[in-house]
Order: structure tokens, then sequence, then C-alpha cells
């Protein structure tokens, strides 16, 4: 089983909210067993928000929305899943802040880092990584 931990705003959720496309492909990733979390340096409550309005919290364990490096949210994702004795094979995390990246590259080394919009074009892309 492998574990995405996605970026909320700009992401998965737009200015504009979220399309059809987005919902799609979290359902396909769904299907195939592929656990999802997000990190967000969002306030807890407006990250939920988000999530409940564009209809895509059911896909997400874990939601981990506050002002600390990504690096420290993603460690906690883990961290929780740990405690559920839950192991990956595979674990990314997927921003649009290459600052974001970096950091969990530093702090995280065992996640595979993707620069959104530089190392995947598209959300769509992630399905093939999946394979």
């Amino acid at each position: 089983m492998d574990l995405l931990i996605f970026d909320l705003d700009e992401t998965l959720i737009s200015n504009n909210g979220i399309d059809q496309e987005v919902k799609a492909i979290l359902c396909t990733l769904a299907s195939k067993n592929v656990e999802m979390a997000i990190a967000s340096r969002n306030d807890q409550y407006v990250a939920l928000d988000k999530l409940c309005e564009n209809g895509i919290r059911e896909y997400f364990s874990f939601v981990v929305a506050d002002f600390r490096p990504k690096g420290f949210q993603v460690r906690d994702i883990l961290n929780k899943y740990v405690k559920k004795n839950i192991k990956f094979g595979r674990i990314f995390f997927i921003d649009d802040a290459e600052h974001n990246v970096a950091d969990v590259k530093k702090r995280v080394p065992e996640v595979q880092c993707l620069l959104f919009g530089h190392d995947i074009a598209n959300l769509g892309e992630i399905i093939e990584r999946m394979e």
C-alpha cells in the first residue's frame, strides 16, 4: 500500500474550488487502495471546511493543518500511521511550493517529494506513478 500526502491550496483546490477531474482522480486512487492525507499551512477548521465544501473529505484519513513547516506536518502524519501499525511501500508528498518540498526532503528523507507543476504537470500523472 502507498501513501500520498497532498498540500491543499493550489495543489488540490484552486481559488475557483475543485473540478470534477480532481474528484475522479481521488476516487481512482482510493479504488487502488492508495491511502491519502493532507498537510496544509492553514487553520485546521478552514482546511476541513474546504474539504467538506468540495465533497472530498472522505478520501483523507488524516488532515494536519497548522502553520508549522511542512516537514513537521508530514512527520506528524507518518507518526499517526505508525501508531496504527500501518506501513507503506512508498510515500509521496505533493506540493506546489518549492520551499515546502525542500523542507519535507530535508526533514523526512524517506518521503518522495513531487513539486506540482514541475515534477508532475497535473494530478492525473500521479495515477501512473501508483502503478
